[in-house]
């Protein structure tokens, strides 16, 4: 089993995240992952589970008490935890592999959870960021600045791979034998 979680935005971002984010999901349900998300079914959670349901792919949404009223009902799983910290730590333990597509304040706290994980050597799994139209380049000079200055116990590139194209997410995927 192959379990991939995507961190994104419940939100409906602009065409120019969309649609990439989409092009991914279709990649990434096409080669044979699973999905792990909030579980919740608006925004770009809905449209990233819908894909991956459209492909045969088994839906593993992980949500909390204060949410579950969103959830996806057509979920193969779905994991009602207290609050967001069980949530985060749930998704965590039940992946493989993580993508991260645009988001807002919660996708920036998971993405920093399982970067920290992934440096401190808790974690060895592959994370991806997709970074359309520059979304995360910020994110990605704070981090290179890190490293420059010593802040990281290994370089970047072993902790977080930044992909500009869907495609360079999915090769980089293909890189670990997941």
């Amino acid at each position: 089993m192959k379990n991939i979680c995507i961190f994104l935005s419940g939100h409906e971002p602009e065409a120019k995240y969309k649609e990439p984010a989409e092009e991914c999901s279709k990649m990434l349900a096409k080669s044979g992952f699973d999905l792990v998300w909030g579980g919740t079914d608006v925004g770009m959670m809905k449209t990233v589970s819908d894909i991956f349901q459209e492909n045969g792919r088994r839906l593993i949404g992980v949500t909390t008490e204060r949410l579950k009223s969103r959830a996806k009902e057509s979920a193969d799983e779905m994991i009602v935890t207290k609050d967001m910290l069980d949530r985060k730590r749930t998704m965590i333990e039940k992946s493989d592999a993580f993508v991260i597509f645009v988001g807002g304040i919660g996708t920036l706290d998971e993405i920093g959870e399982v970067l920290e994980l992934q440096k401190s050597g808790i974690m060895n799994k592959p994370i991806a960021v997709l970074n359309s139209e520059g979304f995360f380049d910020g994110l990605k000079m704070q981090l290179e600045i890190m490293e420059l200055v010593g802040l990281l116990p290994k370089p970047l590139s072993e902790i977080v791979y930044f992909a500009n194209i869907p495609e360079e997410v999915s090769e980089y995927l293909k890189s670990f034998s997941l």
